[in-house]
């Protein structure tokens, strides 16, 4: 068996963001490596971060760097070319995300680039409604911790009878910040907005695209065609987190996140606290009997908390979405809900469920783990890796 010094390195590269998500995910990839490949993590928000990753990029086998968000993708060196073709290193900007955000992390200019895009829907958006670019794409299953036994904690002793983790994003807020903007573009985000709210299967870029035309509107114009899509796209967001923790208040819930202050008026049971880092999150979600979530506005995708709540055996609590029931929708546990629901009578139910503690939830996650098919940290890196490989023979 050859030495670890021997196996080719791959750079994960982060930058500072909230409760360090971009930091726990490159971490919990490296469960992944196995003894295929060693992995280093480089922070370019660190004073020497680039200086660090030019140093080994030039000293080191590298056989491919990573950045969620498409951190670190645009690199360049001092002409002008992107560093990854520089250095002949095939680069995987990993993606969970609609590209709406920061649409121009997905027009690199460098073939060694590759986006891996985990939900179909961001992919097909990406191939519609952007240009061409020297960068490819590929549609990759999102890992999954995949364990070799549940979390053996039976409900009667779970710390927290509810918990939900999200930053709030007031939804009256953002309509009233729309009339800043020309009447034709508003009329475009009003109606998107309201679609969005009655249909969860909408794809909100093509009925942009028919919206941008029908108000004289160019849906060319990138900057305001994502940045349109993006301001409904977090409009949802806060309209399904604020109508979910409404129906949380009257029950001992434990809402982690910032922003929640304008709700702290309302007559509630609900512990408010700040966000944590999250590892620490995750820890909060395992000691819990419900873990409650909302989706994106997306048909082929789940929340991670969906996955993480139920291989603990949790009930997990959240809106549907067409992949989330097709892999779980059998499962006793995962409770999927419309938010043309009563949600409040929905969060009742299920409390009552879990409370009453007469079920082998151990069985249920077995199930799940067993059942769902979902690809673990090893697969996924090795998929990543192939793609890396084939890049690198094609260009060199």
């Amino acid at each position: 068996m050859s030495s670890n010094t021997d196996l080719p390195l791959v750079i994960g590269l982060i930058a500072q963001n909230e409760n360090q998500a971009l930091q726990g995910a490159s971490a919990m990839l490296s469960k992944g490596f196995d003894n295929h490949y060693r992995h280093r993590i480089i922070d370019l928000c660190r004073e020497d971060g680039t200086n660090d990753l030019l140093k080994t990029l030039k000293e080191d086998r590298v056989a491919f760097a990573y950045g969620f968000a498409g951190v670190g993708s645009q690199l360049q060196v001092s002409d002008g070319v992107n560093l990854w073709t520089a250095a002949r290193v095939p680069f995987a900007a990993l993606w969970h995300d609609h590209p709406c955000y920061n649409y121009r992390q997905h027009l690199v200019n460098s073939a060694y680039v590759f986006h891996c895009y985990h939900v179909r829907d961001h992919l097909e958006a990406r191939q519609k409604h952007l240009p061409a670019s020297l960068s490819g794409a590929i549609l990759l299953p999102a890992p999954n911790e995949i364990m070799p036994v549940p979390w053996d904690r039976p409900m009667k002793f779970r710390k927290h009878a509810i918990i939900f983790a999200k930053t709030a994003q007031s939804p009256t807020d953002w309509v009233k910040d729309w009339q800043r903007h020309p009447m034709p573009l508003q009329k475009v985000l009003r109606t998107l907005a309201e679609l969005a709210i009655q249909n969860r299967n909408i794809d909100l870029a093509d009925m942009a695209q028919n919206l941008f035309l029908e108000n004289g509107l160019t849906p060319g114009d990138l900057d305001l065609f994502m940045g349109a899509i993006q301001e409904v796209d977090a409009f949802i967001r806060g309209w399904r987190s604020d109508k979910l923790v409404r129906a949380l208040l009257p029950h001992p819930a434990l809402i982690v996140g910032r922003g929640w202050e304008y709700l702290h008026t309302e007559s509630h049971r609900a512990n408010f606290i700040p966000p944590v880092p999250s590892p620490e999150c995750w820890s909060l979600i395992w000691e819990s009997k419900i873990v409650a979530n909302c989706n994106p506005l997306w048909r082929d995708g789940f929340h991670e908390r969906v996955w993480g709540g139920l291989i603990t055996g949790a009930f997990t609590l959240t809106d549907r979405t067409v992949k989330s029931d097709a892999l779980f929708g059998n499962l006793d546990t995962y409770i999927g809900f419309e938010w043309q629901d009563d949600l409040e009578d929905v969060v009742a139910s299920t409390l009552r469920r879990a409370e009453d503690g007469d079920f082998d939830y151990i069985q249920t996650a077995n199930k799940v783990l067993s059942e769902s098919g979902l690809t673990d940290y090893t697969t996924y890196i090795r998929l990543i890796g192939l793609e890396a490989e084939r890049i690198r023979n094609q260009l060199t």
